[in-house]
């Protein structure tokens, strides 16, 4: 355990991180404003961290809730023990990097504010800090900050439309990930570009949430997100009224920004962003990061027409198959039991049909959850329930060849 001296001096050496990001964004968006693409330096991973998350909850308020999540492997009882510390005196007090993000985020607000003409303000700021166990990581470490964004998004009679804080383009890098996830009384009805992943991937209204992965530079006004009321018939009937190709987007209410707003729309969410991380890293610093590239490709997508059909037709319709109505992570499961307890990951992607960073996305996700484990056997990824787990000697497979 840390002596009160030694969570002093993390915290300051929080604030300098701090003082340095905010220093180096101020300049950034000089350099941003004589470039049509942000620097990839700025957005850059925090040393000292595995995985970055950043969560966006859509709301048909207008407000999108922010939830910035920093993940580190801990080797070892010694740097458990530093972060527990850490984490302790960052949740039971309101600590200087609290304070800083407070304020970035208020910062942020009022430059969106400027840019879209929308009164935009920053409240419902939460933290958290704790360590847990899970089969890929280990011992893990993680830090969260969050806060509630008013009036981020545009909305059009019953649109809400994500875009235009985007306005000079944005950037994620590598080991990042940004997942926006509908609110509860609203539904998808188009993403610019394709995102990675969707938690349905036959059905984007069906959808719960969309994600991006690092490293990827998106372009202006990207990534776009549109979404509507989950009301049924009205829900359906108003994203088929989309008319005009997908790739081109007319801007959906709120005045216009100018041009200073644009250009600093594109860095203040990365202020934010590099505040949180690089003054998480170095309240905890330690190790190096493994920073492998991957990228998405464009797509956009209406809501399936079939609501619009006339009762008679839809009566005629085959029903949908019960397993199409199962969550991602239920048809995992499902599969899982069928099969003994468990799979090779090869094969998930075989008989579900989806793509493999798909797949190897959810599994992710349901191995933090504890809801399966993953053993590397060889080449391949075993994948198994819960007490189902192979021995770590030989493949568990080894009886069917």
């Amino acid at each position: 355990m840390l002596a009160p001296e030694g969570i002093q001096q993390m915290e300051r050496q929080v604030v300098v991180g701090c003082l340095i990001v905010l220093l180096a964004g101020s300049c950034s968006a000089t350099v941003v404003a004589t470039q049509d693409s942000p620097d990839p330096g700025f957005l850059a991973q925090p040393d000292g961290f595995d995985q970055t998350t950043f969560e966006i909850t859509v709301l048909e308020n207008g407000s999108a809730h922010w939830q910035i999540k920093h993940h580190r492997r801990l080797a070892n009882d010694t740097e458990r023990q530093r972060f527990e510390s850490f984490a302790r005196n960052f949740k039971n007090n309101e600590t200087d990097l609290y304070r800083n993000f407070v304020s970035r985020a208020g910062s942020l607000t009022s430059i969106g504010t400027d840019a879209t003409g929308r009164e935009m303000t920053a409240k419902s700021f939460d933290r958290d800090a704790y360590t847990n166990v899970t089969a890929s990581f280990g011992d893990r470490g993680t830090v969260e900050l969050s806060f509630t964004w008013t009036n981020f998004t545009q909305s059009n009679d019953d649109r809400v439309v994500v875009g235009d804080v985007f306005e000079g383009g944005f950037y994620i890098g590598p080991n990042q990930t940004i997942v926006f996830e509908r609110g509860p009384t609203l539904q998808f009805v188009e993403t610019i570009p394709e995102p990675a992943s969707r938690t349905q991937p036959d059905s984007l209204a069906r959808s719960q949430r969309v994600t991006w992965e690092g490293e990827r530079e998106f372009s202006p006004q990207r990534p776009y997100i549109e979404l509507v009321p989950r009301e049924g018939d009205t829900a359906n009937q108003s994203a088929t009224d989309k008319t005009g190709p997908t790739g081109t987007n007319t801007t959906v209410g709120g005045p216009v920004a100018n041009d200073v707003g644009s250009d600093q729309m594109l860095w203040i969410v990365g202020i934010l962003i590099v505040v949180v991380g690089v003054s998480s890293a170095v309240a905890y610093r330690s190790g190096t990061v493994s920073l492998p590239d991957r990228g998405s490709e464009r797509t956009s997508e209406t809501i399936d027409q079939s609501a619009n059909s006339s009762p008679s037709t839809s009566m005629d319709q085959t029903p949908i198959p019960d397993e199409e109505l199962l969550s991602d992570n239920d048809r995992v499961i499902k599969l899982l039991e069928e099969n003994g307890g468990r799979m090779k990951q090869v094969n998930i992607v075989e008989v579900t049909d989806w793509s493999k960073s798909k797949v190897s996305m959810l599994l992710s996700d349901m191995e933090d959850e504890g809801e399966i484990s993953k053993l590397r056997v060889g080449r391949e990824n075993i994948i198994s329930l819960a007490g189902q787990e192979p021995d770590a000697a030989g493949s568990p497979f080894d009886d069917e060849e």
